[in-house]
């Protein structure tokens, strides 16, 4: 589930709306598809997270709406034209972050995101920059997607900034027409097929299960 405050946008002015909701729909399916399985492969994993997220959801909820209320509030934003999602990791994404990284669930501190959806690539950067100014980005984690985009052609911006509360919260950082190709082309297709390649988990289990791999 996705949370969208829209903003900085004037009111003649509508940016493919029905492109970006087919992209959110088929990556709620998918999500939802995923953490279906994992509820059946791993039940325990499954109900532990769900526990642990489900205690702690609505404050990082509450801590994100106001990173985004700020963010509104900034003068140097007055002019640029963006959309800010912020949304709960699902599930099977905090569960394949715990395999690859080896950490507990109580050591993984990004279980909601920040996305800001801007009107194109000169945006993205000026948004970078001041979010960067306002807040301690963590230099290590930040990934320039945009300038040298992946094989599969996914561009984004990924940087990680330090809150208030010292936490780290994500936020990814690209153009609507990134956006469109990220959720729904390319990208995303091949996004999911790295993820069989690299965890190797999913895959197999399901196959054993119905016969055949999907």
């Amino acid at each position: 589930m996705y949370y969208r405050t829209s903003y900085n946008i004037p009111s003649n002015e509508i940016i493919a709306p029905v492109e970006m909701q087919r992209a959110r729909t088929l990556m709620e399916r998918t999500q939802m598809l995923e953490d279906l399985l994992l509820k059946h492969l791993n039940p325990e994993a499954y109900y532990e997270i769900k526990r642990h997220v489900g205690q702690r959801r609505r404050c990082r909820k509450n801590r994100l709406k106001a990173i985004i209320d700020t963010v509104r509030a900034l003068p140097e934003t007055q002019h640029l034209t963006f959309v800010a999602e912020y949304r709960p990791k699902h599930f099977f994404s905090i569960y394949r972050k715990m395999q690859r990284t080896g950490k507990s669930l109580e050591q993984i501190q990004d279980l909601l995101g920040l996305r800001f959806i801007c009107s194109d690539r000169d945006a993205c950067y000026a948004l970078s920059r001041i979010l960067q100014d306002r807040w301690t980005p963590v230099q290590e984690r930040f990934k320039d997607y945009i300038s040298h985009p992946k094989k599969n052609g996914y561009q984004s911006i990924h940087l990680t900034l330090i809150a208030e509360c010292g936490r780290p919260i994500e936020v990814q950082i690209r153009s609507f027409a990134m956006h469109i190709v990220a959720e729904t082309g390319s990208a995303a297709h091949g996004a999911y097929k790295e993820t069989e390649a690299r965890d190797g988990i999913v895959q197999p289990r399901v196959r054993n299960i119905t016969g055949r791999p999907l």
